[in-house]
């Protein structure tokens, strides 16, 4: 098959980001990087990082995700895992109460009987992550028409998975078989996930999340952002629901802890499961994003959140129940408001628009490439315009009714619970403790105040042909537009606005009630006008004959830039990739210069300036000198700059050396570095992490853990050691 070339300008002027540390790589390929990774001062060969397979040692298989959303580093051969403590936030909150708060208190397995089971959550490992793209393509490269090369392909990736699934049954193992750059990559991945995941240590909040949201996103930061579980398997090793019968997990694959320390311009690397990245898109479709996701973001949660801080103020009870929502809310809150003043201040357009430039000069060179993709931005352009208010709308809906008050969702949840049945004496008890936790981070009064806030400027915000239908003729026909009235109905007059009320109209059980309750009756229009908007504002757009010719011209023009040698990586998705930088500052043009680390000196002077309470022990400690154990040169290091290439996912991930050995751990970008979902910048992206030294004084000085100390490798190579290589179990 003919390869298409770029024009040398495209040339010389795309690979000048090769030499920055932009990059999220999946691990198959980086045998592509390892030239300027050694340059970089890497001394492990491709094998020890990449050699994923399940009894292998390679680093990759050390990497696990972990819950939804997160990565974590297994560090012990039982399967001790190494996390942030806000990727366990939700998990630990429903674990706690009011009177015995894990999050705020934080919790000290002194022993493996005393670590306790988190339910919902769970381990994935990867097991096999293989570029199978040869074996999917096998045959096509014959001059077959569309339809004979895609039957080729599809029986290619049946008969490949058929293989994969006879050593790695379905029945244990997750099959993904993904493509990238429009076919011309295809990524194999085999995953086994653990559901038996006990808390083994988190540092109380006032240390784990030192300094609050005020500081989020932000640096210097001074935070213990780490927290310990353990996986648990059957006793054969298999995946296997809680029970007193299970035992900690055996791995041969573990990371070990570095005692080295490090400086200013060493060697650095991070793996994880990075979630989502934009950075190829058109500069009309980056406008898209900014006004049809961004901006009304940032619109809502403005305005919902002061009333969410001042319902929790003073109140430990509503602190408790709304700190997921307050925490979930801000952190998005700050990252898109980051992001909108990164926007002009970084280049982001500016740079679409010279990706946009040449792309159209790409297209051009060859008249057989134009025929097809000659107008295609323009249509991108067209197509986003023509969907802009739709998609604006159904963004404002989303976070208003469906994000921003909780009513719909504890309406929603209880409603479900009511189709169950009706409640006799034998089920009421178990019913009850459902209810309890359907409502257990509720509260009406915060709620009602978050709906008059959201409901007013949804109904300002967008037009009434795009807001819910029988919502928008209720609002002005019965209410004649006040809002703050029909709030106060819908508040006063449903069954679904506490447990007891609930309660007590699900044991009457009258139909003709139910049917006319008015939250049921709001949510049944919601959802219907979100369905309405949504095949609108997101499926026909991106399903659409405009959008899927953009994709395959930008398959092919990724093509032609993989072909001529210039490294290009696909957008994040969730799956292990590998980023690589150094140890560095950054400096704010006309503003500031930031140093690379932040010290406990530094910690406990900004913790008096700014009245921020720590635990006696932790001053006592400080006081004491008591971190010398673990200093470089005389200097406790807490956190540190990174220049990787991270974003939302690789929250947890190991920092690793030149060798392979933990340094610290991920938990954060900087402020200046908000913009990286849609492009890197070199001079001020920057990953925050905890210093790994740091954290094994809190485990061993604070909480006084000997037991976790005693399963750590903590190593200090005094030469290029390097782990052994791996021969794979089999090769398809």
């Amino acid at each position: 098959m003919k390869r298409l070339l770029l024009s040398l300008v495209s040339l010389l002027c795309l690979t000048q980001s090769s030499y920055a540390d932009e990059g999220m790589w999946l691990l198959p390929l980086i045998d592509q990087n390892m030239a300027a990774m050694k340059e970089k001062g890497l001394v492990l060969q491709p094998r020890n990082i990449n050699g994923i397979q399940k009894n292998g040692k390679a680093l990759g298989n050390a990497i696990v995700q972990f819950g939804s959303g997160c990565s974590g580093a297994v560090i012990s051969p039982n399967g001790l895992v190494l996390t942030n403590q806000h990727c366990a936030y939700n998990y630990v909150h429903n674990m706690s109460t009011v009177d015995n708060d894990i999050v705020m208190n934080g919790s000290w397995a002194m022993s493996m009987d005393e670590e306790i089971s988190v339910p919902g959550l769970s381990v994935t490992f990867v097991r096999v992550m293989s570029d199978v793209t040869d074996e999917i393509l096998k045959g096509t490269d014959t001059g077959l028409n569309k339809e004979d090369r895609e039957y080729i392909i599809e029986s290619n990736k049946n008969n490949l998975l058929a293989y994969y699934q006879n050593h790695y049954p379905g029945n244990r193992y997750k099959h993904s078989l993904t493509n990238y750059f429009d076919g011309e990559l295809y990524l194999l991945t085999i995953t086994e996930t653990y559901p038996d995941v006990r808390l083994v240590g988190l540092p109380p909040e006032s240390i784990g999340k030192f300094g609050g949201e005020a500081v989020n996103w932000h640096w210097p930061r001074y935070t213990a952002d780490f927290a310990l579980f353990r996986v648990y398997s059957a006793p054969d090793g298999s995946p296997a629901a809680y029970s007193e019968d299970n035992v900690p997990y055996e791995t041969k694959s573990f990371l070990n802890i570095s005692s080295e320390g490090y400086k200013e311009g060493d060697f650095a690397m991070v793996l994880g499961f990075p979630a989502a990245t934009q950075r190829y898109m058109p500069d009309s479709e980056v406008e898209f994003f900014v006004n049809t996701r961004v901006k009304p973001l940032v619109d809502v949660m403005g305005e919902l959140i002061p009333i969410l801080e001042k319902g929790m103020s003073g109140s430990m009870e509503l602190s408790f129940k709304y700190g997921p929502k307050y925490t979930e809310m801000s952190n998005a809150y700050k990252k898109y408001k980051g992001m909108l003043e990164g926007l002009d201040k970084y280049g982001v357009n500016e740079s679409a628009e010279k990706r946009d430039k040449e792309f159209e000069e790409w297209v051009a060179k060859n008249p057989l490439r134009s025929k097809g993709y000659e107008n295609t931005l323009q249509n991108v352009y067209d197509y986003d315009t023509m969907h802009l208010n739709t998609a604006v709308a159904c963004e404002y809906v989303y976070q208003t009714f469906i994000n921003g008050m909780d009513l719909l969702k504890v309406t929603q949840n209880a409603n479900r619970l009511r189709g169950t049945g009706e409640i006799t004496s034998r089920t009421r008890e178990r019913a009850m403790e459902l209810v309890q936790m359907i409502y257990k981070d509720y509260d009406a009064d915060i709620d009602r105040e978050l709906a008059y806030a959201a409901i007013k400027m949804v109904v300002e915000k967008v037009p009434q042909e795009f807001l819910p239908q029988e919502f928008v003729k209720e609002l002005n026909i019965d209410y004649k537009g006040d809002i703050e009235a029909y709030v106060d109905y819908l508040y006063d007059r449903t069954s679904f606005n506490s447990p007891e009320t609930f309660m007590e109209q699900w044991e009457l059980s009258h139909p003709d009630r139910w049917e006319n309750d008015p939250a049921l009756k709001l949510l049944s229009s919601v959802q219907q006008g979100y369905r309405d908007l949504q095949p609108t504002a997101v499926n026909a757009r991106d399903n659409g004959m405009t959008m899927r010719l953009y994709q395959t011209a930008l398959g092919n023009y990724t093509r032609a830039l993989r072909d001529a040698k210039i490294l290009k990586y696909p957008n994040a998705s969730r799956n292990m990739r590998l980023t690589y930088g150094a140890v560095e500052g950054y400096s704010v043009p006309d503003q500031s210069s930031f140093n690379y680390n932040t010290t406990i000196e530094d910690m406990m002077k900004y913790q008096k300036d700014n009245g921020i309470e720590l635990p006696d022990k932790f001053v006592e400690l400080y006081d004491n000198k008591a971190y010398a154990d673990f200093t470089s040169d005389s200097i406790m290091n807490v956190n540190f700059l990174t220049s990787t290439d991270i974003t939302g996912g690789n929250s947890g991930s190991p920092v690793l050396n030149s060798k392979g050995d933990i340094i610290g751990l991920v938990f954060d970008n900087n402020w200046e570095g908000l913009t990286g979902d849609l492009q890197y910048a070199d001079s001020v992206n920057r990953t925050i992490n905890v210093d790994i030294k740091y954290i094994l004084y809190i485990i061993d000085k604070y909480a006084g853990a000997s037991n976790i100390m005693d399963e750590l490798t903590i190593i200090d190579r005094t030469k290029n050691d390097i782990p052994d290589s791996f021969e794979p179990e089999f090769k398809y």
